[in-house]
Order: C-alpha cells, then sequence, then structure tokens
C-alpha cells in the first residue's frame, strides 16, 4: 500500500470513507463534480501556460482544450463556471507577473519512503527564490473561508507536510516555505515547515499509518461530509436524519 496525501486527509476525514475506497475499492460513481471539474480545469490551464508571453487568446484556447461541459448540469452553469474559472486565471498571471521566483516544476511528481511506506503524489508548482531557497505552491479554485484551513491550523496540514517532506527527499532539504493559494480570494496561505513541525508531524503521520494497517476504520458521521459521501448509502454510522434537518432548512 502507498500513501497520497488526498488518501491520508479522507483518513483523518473518516477512516470508514478511507477503507471503502481504498482498502475495499468500491467505485465511487463516475464523473466529476462541477467544482472539481472546474478546479482541474483551471490547474491544467496553469500547467501548460506559457509564462513568457501569455495572452488571452492562449487562455481561451487551454481551456477549450481542457474544459469539460459534460460535467455541468447544463450549458449555462458550463458557460457561468468557465467565464468565473478565466476570472482565476486573471488572478493567477497577476499573481504571476509580480512573482520575482523561477518555476522550477510544474505538476511535479515525488515518490519516497517513510516508516516503510511509500508516500506518492504530485506538486502543483515549485519555485526557487533568488536566494536559492526552494518555495512550494498548491493552487485552489475555492475560497479559503470553506476549507477550514487558518495560519494556526495550517502546521498540521497533511498535503503541504508531505509536500515539505518531498522537497526534501528531491533536493536535501525542507522548502523555505509551502503555501495554498485561493485563487478566488487572491490569498495565500503560508506554512514556514522547520525540522520542529516536521519531526512533530511525521510521528503522528506514523500513528496515522499505523492505524490503518491494524485495520482500525471507525466512522466519523458529519452531517455535511456524510451529505457529500458517495459510500452514504453503505454506511449505518450516517447522519442522514441531520442531512435531512439540514436540507430542510435550506429549502
Amino acid at each position: 500500500m502507498r500513501f497520497s496525501a488526498s488518501g491520508l486527509k479522507k483518513y483523518q476525514d473518516c477512516p470508514l470513507q478511507f477503507k471503502f475506497s481504498h482498502i475495499l475499492r468500491i467505485p465511487e460513481p463516475p464523473g466529476a463534480s462541477p467544482a472539481a471539474a472546474k478546479g482541474s480545469s483551471i490547474h491544467s490551464v496553469i500547467e501548460n501556460l506559457d509564462l513568457t508571453q501569455p495572452t488571452q487568446e492562449q487562455v481561451a484556447r487551454l481551456f477549450e482544450q481542457y474544459w469539460t461541459p459534460e460535467q455541468f448540469e447544463s450549458v449555462t452553469q458550463s458557460e457561468q463556471d468557465k467565464t468565473s474559472a478565466c476570472d482565476l486565471i486573471e488572478t493567477y498571471l497577476a499573481w504571476q507577473n509580480a512573482n520575482h521566483n523561477t518555476k522550477i516544476g510544474s505538476e511535479k511528481e515525488f515518490c519516497f519512503t517513510f516508516a516503510g511506506r511509500e508516500m506518492h503524489g504530485y506538486i502543483d508548482r515549485i519555485e526557487q527564490a533568488p536566494s536559492g531557497e526552494y518555495v512550494v505552491i498548491d493552487f485552489k479554485s475555492g475560497s479559503s473561508k470553506s476549507s477550514g484551513i487558518t495560519k494556526k491550523s495550517i502546521p498540521e496540514n497533511i498535503q503541504l507536510n508531505l509536500y515539505a517532506m518531498a522537497i526534501r527527499a528531491l533536493y536535501g532539504k525542507l522548502p523555505e516555505r509551502a503555501s495554498l493559494f485561493y485563487l478566488k480570494d487572491n490569498k495565500l496561505i503560508d506554512y514556514l515547515p522547520t525540522d520542529e513541525s516536521i519531526t512533530a508531524f511525521s510521528q503522528s503521520l506514523e500513528q496515522m499509518i499505523g492505524k490503518i494497517l491494524s485495520g482500525e476504520f471507525p466512522a466519523q458521521p458529519d452531517y455535511q461530509r456524510c451529505g457529500w459521501c458517495p459510500y452514504v448509502d453503505l454506511c449505518e454510522s450516517r447522519e442522514l436524519e441531520a442531512v435531512g434537518d439540514f436540507t430542510s432548512s435550506c429549502l
């Protein structure tokens, strides 16, 4: 078994959902959600933009190439989301124009061993600062407000800690900074990894892997998470009543 940031985050949120997905390998319903489809297209456009002379024509061409209108409920929703996605790319380009770092990697694959297990994933962007230090950027198309991530909680973030460990494995030292860039808010939430913070994260990560390998998969029902879970019909602990109450209150 190898682990990724998304899989470990799934275990952190609900070990039983992790079991359904990664142990029993029960397929999720086909097709990405509109939000996921939009985010995937934005990532593809950013990855393939010519940063030397990006033009509106190039952005439009890339969106035509990577946009998946069949993932949206209607043509109207597809066009509205494409327009907002273009706005996010404008935010990205403005940030890029003011950025003095050099991009040295995009969608960089990594693989390293931790506690006898393989850690695997892809880093959206790796930069090198004029000082020679490394910087990691992960782009988010949603809002930072809905993520629940704060400057206080980010040192415990699974994704950025794994990325920091990957940079150390690739280049021999931790990055100076690892950031989540919320394009919708034009906001960066920075994590400054240190040997001490990585050691603390490594201890919690080793405990989490130990629980997975020992078969600890308790349900952690939550009315919002259960409402979006693809395995909700298989779960005896699901909070369907809470989901129903929440839905009714919104009608």
